[in-house]
Order: structure tokens, then sequence, then C-alpha cells
């Protein structure tokens, strides 16, 4: 691949890792704007709530450190070698591509109020979640759009492997 199109290919991961950090810190903003911790707005029906908790954890308010900075840490390296297997897929598929660029916009924005709870900016107290979805008395657990960015970009990723595994199996009974 030549550097023009890597080039291209590069700005594509930067456009759409900035996209889902706005998209995510921007909605963060506007719910501890706007919300206090613990309520709960109706937004479709029983459907949709928007509803503010504070997750000091990482998925379903998991903690296995007791500890913000050691989740920072833990955090960063993840961080890391996603980007790293980001950097390796640049001549994969721009959907491998793309649902890597979730995964890294999704962690860094779940990175930036981890980070602001490490170091008590802005009264953070933990992750910003808020998007509550059920129907009736049964919630499934409350996330934010980074979730749902690395949710996606998982889905997609495996997606793609399956694509891939695919086109290799038909290209060797060939």
């Amino acid at each position: 691949m030549n550097q023009k199109s890597r080039y291209t290919i590069s700005s594509f991961w930067i456009y759409t890792i900035f996209v889902t950090l706005i998209i995510d810190q921007l909605s963060k903003v506007l719910i501890k704007a706007y919300m206090p911790v613990g309520s709960s707005i109706d937004i479709i029906s029983d459907f949709l709530h928007f509803s503010y908790r504070i997750n000091p954890g990482i998925a379903f308010s998991w903690d296995p450190f007791g500890n913000s900075f050691i989740l920072l840490l833990v955090s960063a390296i993840a961080i890391v070698l996603i980007f790293k297997i980001l950097y390796d897929s640049s001549e994969d598929s721009l959907l491998t591509q793309f649902s890597l660029s979730l995964i890294v916009g999704g962690a860094l924005g779940n990175f930036i109020d981890r980070f602001f709870s490490a170091f008590k900016i802005m009264d953070y107290r933990g992750v910003i979640d808020f998007i509550d979805i059920g129907i009736n008395n049964y919630r499934f657990y409350i996330f934010n759009f980074a979730d749902s960015f690395i949710t996606v970009g998982i889905i997609l990723y495996v997606i793609s492997f399956i694509r891939i595994r695919l086109f290799n199996d038909r290209e060797q009974k060939r």
C-alpha cells in the first residue's frame, strides 16, 4: 500500500475516533449539566429513559481493582493494545478498521471519565452512564454512548473476522 492511501485510511481512523469521542463526551456533559445524579427521565414511553448514574468500575459497575488509578492504568494499556491492532489492520477491510476505530473511540471516551475521576477533576466520581433501555420493570443495564460504540465495534469486528474466514475458506476450496 502506498503512503498516500495509508494516510487516507489513517485520517479515516482519526475522524471516526474523533466523532465517537465528541458524541460521547458532549452527551455526558449535557447529562451532567442538566440532570441530578440518580434522576431519570422518560424519553420513549417506558422503553428508553435517561437515568443518570455514576459507574466507578467497568462493565456492569464491576470494580475488580477497587482503585481508580489501577483501573485508569489498565484502561490505558487496553487502549494502546487496541490501537496497535488498528494500526496493524491498515491492510485489512474498511469494516475491520471502522470497527476497531469505534472500539478505540469508545474506550477513550470512558478513559476520559476515569481520568477525571482518578484525579478528582470537575467532581467526577466515575464513568457517566445514562442510557436506560427496558420494558416495564425489566431494565437492561445503564450505559453510555462510549459503551455503545465499543459494543457495536466488537460486533462489527466479529462480522469482519467471519467474512474474512469465509472468504479464505472459499479461496482455499478453489
